[in-house]
């Protein structure tokens, strides 16, 4: 089943995830090639392995929120594919740098700010899965052997990890959100953290086509029955120009879930102008949302409007 951009919140102590060891490694990266003096938002990057003998090496962006890292929300970005590098999202959607085309020449791009970034009201974790992603290798050939439900769990290892490593943000809410092919895995993933409640990369490429890799999770309709059940947020956002996933099939796939409609479609506007149209179902704040003259990664062709969808969707504000 096709999905389309799915972010779901897992309002809930996370203490529960830690385990006893972590083998991790980061850096604060104060400068990058292409962008003029330093940094002006603290971002990380590193490794966490998973898997039993830590033979899965995951790698990740970590960027604190520019308005308040202790109480902002705490974001887990899976970009799709399968094998699309999270930096993708990081320039192309929601990151708070983007490419000056213009003004870029020879082989190293130079860096724009993005006005409309997501982590000027969350902390955003941008991570590289599954294995064979962006800069996240394998010690192992047979590791390589990759498939959505193993993927999933191994996110979830990641996540634990990370929280261990990084304990200030036990108490701050999580979200986990993907575009494309991410739509199927992102509940998964909730549902790997609700249940439990109870190489050298020498050339980076934005989308890896070569992944070992199965798709077994034909579709994610009955983890969103499970997780709705369970009464979490979700909001579903779809370009309405969006030719790869149509927004005609995400409504059907929602429409089959047998939700009760709170709110018809309604307009939703940013700066007095219409940026999309709504629908919210009474049953577990379930919400569909269109990007008008959105394309399949909405935040990339319509920045300052998702920007303001999210923010008030975290807010809790009506879109």
């Amino acid at each position: 089943m096709a999905a389309a951009v799915a972010l779901l919140s897992c309002s809930c102590v996370v203490a529960y995830l830690l385990l006893g060891n972590v083998f991790a490694s980061h850096s604060i990266i104060k400068n990058l090639p292409g962008f003029p003096g330093d940094l002006p938002f603290k971002l990380e990057t590193g490794y966490i392995g998973v898997g039993e003998l830590d033979e899965v090496q995951l790698f990740y962006y970590f960027i604190e929120s520019e308005r308040s890292p202790e109480d902002d929300p705490l974001v887990l970005w899976l970009t799709g594919g399968p094998g699309c590098s999270a930096f993708s999202g990081l320039v192309y959607e929601i990151g708070p740098l983007s490419f000056d085309y213009e003004n870029s020449k020879g082989n190293i791009p130079k860096f724009l700010l993005n006005p409309y970034s997501w982590t000027k009201v969350a902390n955003i974790i941008f991570l590289d899965q599954p294995v064979g992603t962006g800069f996240s290798y394998a010690t192992t050939w047979q590791a390589y052997n990759m498939k959505d439900t193993l993927s999933t769990k191994q996110t979830y290892t990641f996540l634990r990890k990370w929280l261990i490593d990084h304990p200030t943000f036990l108490s701050n809410e999580l979200y986990v959100a993907g575009d494309s092919y991410s739509g199927i895995t992102v509940p998964v993933v909730v549902q790997e953290i609700s249940d439990e409640e109870q190489g050298t990369i020498k050339q980076w490429v934005r989308c890896n086509s070569s992944l070992s890799y199965t798709k077994d999770v034909p579709t994610s309709l009955v983890y969103h029955q499970n997780l709705i059940k369970k009464g979490y947020q979700v909001l579903i956002y779809s370009g309405d120009h969006d030719i790869v996933i149509p927004y005609v099939g995400t409504e059907k796939w929602i429409k089959s879930l047998n939700l009760t409609i709170q709110y018809g479609w309604q307009p939703w506007l940013v700066d007095g102008q219409v940026a999309g149209y709504s629908v919210v179902y009474s049953q577990k704040d379930y919400h569909l949302t269109f990007a008008t003259g959105g394309g399949h990664t909405a935040p990339e062709y319509k920045p300052k409007e998702c920007l303001a969808m999210i923010f008030r969707w975290f807010a809790e504000y009506p879109l």
